[in-house]
């Protein structure tokens, strides 16, 4: 009796372990949507509407209140401060601290983290640009996660299945 429990507690881990790994990839592609949403209303603000750049980030922290929302509220208040600390340096410094526990991968945040490099210290033709092209490449991201992502998912459950299932065998 208390084998057979023992058995179904590692299969039953083995398959929540691979389940986590799925639902992994699943809050990757949510997070690659919110930046995207929220850099289009960034966008939006700035080209558009005009808006200094904190105003601007303070305003898509309020309206976008995703998971985006810490980062564009604390970037804001930190550029208001004007304490000497560059506008790149402060986006990057924000960008580590909300991406850090972030399902994204290290190349994801990393370009994340960049983007305050052109969009921060450049004329306007330039941020636009950059922006464009991160927005693009995003796209591209979310549209692989997509096509991948059921496949992956799927891969990770069977595949923490088939390891429990290895391991009974190998402690057995």
């Amino acid at each position: 009796m208390v084998k057979t429990i023992g058995i179904m507690l590692v299969l039953v881990s083995a398959y929540a372990i691979g389940s986590l790994f799925a639902q992994q990839v699943k809050d990757r592609e949510k997070w690659l949507k919110d930046i995207k949403t929220a850099l289009f209303l960034l966008m939006g603000e700035l080209e558009y509407h005009k808006q200094p750049l904190p105003e601007a980030l303070e305003l898509v922290g309020g309206r976008h209140g995703g998971r985006l929302e810490r980062f564009f509220r604390e970037t804001a208040e930190e550029l208001k401060k004007k304490e000497g600390i560059s506008m790149k340096d402060i986006w990057q410094q924000k960008a580590g601290l909300v991406l850090k526990e972030s399902p994204l991968s290290r190349e994801q945040k990393e370009e994340f983290a960049e983007l305050g490099l052109y969009f921060m210290e450049a004329d306007k033709a330039v941020r636009k640009n950059a922006l464009e092209f991160y927005l693009n490449r995003l796209e591209e991201d979310i549209i692989s996660l997509r096509e991948t992502g059921a496949d992956k998912a799927y891969l990770y459950r069977t595949m923490g299945m088939l390891g429990g299932m290895f391991l009974l065998i190998l402690v057995l």
